[in-house]
């Protein structure tokens, strides 16, 4: 199920910028791989967690969230909520993407960032 929620719609189809790679299959086998109670301690410890919304307000740096419209590890509205709890943060969202923007949509991601980078510092 992770490997399904964490990837968007074409991601599922093959989708891949890299040709011949599928994305959900190598989603699978790198969990395949991970030591037993791993991913469970990994969810757990997201799902456990309460003070995100308070520690983001006390970022003072230029922020820039980007997720997936259809992400469904992180839906798009704890996206929304996560910006406007951070002080000046701007969030990209990338249409049709899922979780797992660096193997879905890795030029997207890198134009988005370098683009950030570009960006002078605010006064």
């Amino acid at each position: 199920m992770v490997t399904l929620w964490g990837y968007g719609y074409r991601a599922g189809l093959g989708g891949s910028a890299a040709p011949g790679v599928w994305m959900a299959g190598t989603g699978e086998r790198i969990l395949e791989r991970a030591r037993p109670g791993v991913l469970y301690a990994d969810l757990a410890a997201c799902n456990a967690y309460r003070t995100g919304l308070e520690a983001a307000a006390r970022i003072g740096v230029p922020t820039l969230l980007i997720s997936g419209e259809r992400d469904q590890m992180t839906p798009l509205k704890h996206a929304r909520l996560l910006a406007a709890a951070i002080p000046g943060a701007r969030l990209l969202t990338l249409s049709g993407a899922g979780h797992m923007l660096l193997a879905e949509r890795p030029n997207e991601l890198l134009r988005a960032l370098a683009g950030e980078l570009r960006r002078p510092p605010a006064a």
